[in-house]
């Protein structure tokens, strides 16, 4: 039987989905990119921004909140 090419199998040795999401290096990546303007954290299926104002934004691709933070920077 041939192999799903829909999943993969990572540095770990686990398979997994080409379109899964690692929350952890999402989170890293947004970090290195946003540093301390915001707190990034993944919540209840969602990626959440809050910022140091107050303000939160989510998303629910670590993408599309990196979109929507691009629009909020000063």
């Amino acid at each position: 039987m041939p192999p799903d090419p829909g999943l993969v199998i990572d540095s770990e040795g686990d398979t997994v989905g080409v379109f899964d999401v690692d929350q952890d290096r999402a989170i890293e990546a947004l970090h290195l990119e946003w540093g301390d303007a915001y707190s990034i954290t993944y919540e209840s299926g969602a990626y959440v921004a809050r910022g140091q104002d107050g303000r939160v934004i989510t998303g629910t691709t670590p993408g599309q909140l990196a979109r929507d933070l691009g629009r909020r920077r000063p």
